[in-house]
């Protein structure tokens, strides 16, 4: 399996067999990640094409990514993020 990440909440996954969970470091701070989207990409003669984008089915309702255990695939994964609401003295 290789990940790249390109930017910021952006990811190229490329594999097969695997389940690939993404969730903040709650470290950092205690806001909310998911998955935004998921499309299958392949890239050839220097351009990226969609091959078709996953939907709540295919990606456990946006929590995980599950790679086919029998065809290597890529995909591009785009992450949102949600900053914790901050409490409010009376």
């Amino acid at each position: 399996m290789l990940i790249l990440q390109t930017s910021p909440g952006e990811f190229y996954i490329l594999g097969s067999g695997l389940s690939v969970n993404f969730a903040r470091d709650p470290d950092v701070d205690t806001g909310i990640a998911g998955i935004e989207s998921v499309e299958q990409v392949s890239r050839s003669s220097g351009r990226w094409t969609r091959e078709r984008r996953l939907n709540g089915d295919q990606t456990n309702q946006a929590r995980q990514l599950l790679l086919d255990r029998h065809r290597q695939r890529m995909y591009r994964v785009r992450l949102y993020s949600i900053a914790p609401e901050r409490e409010h003295s009376p």
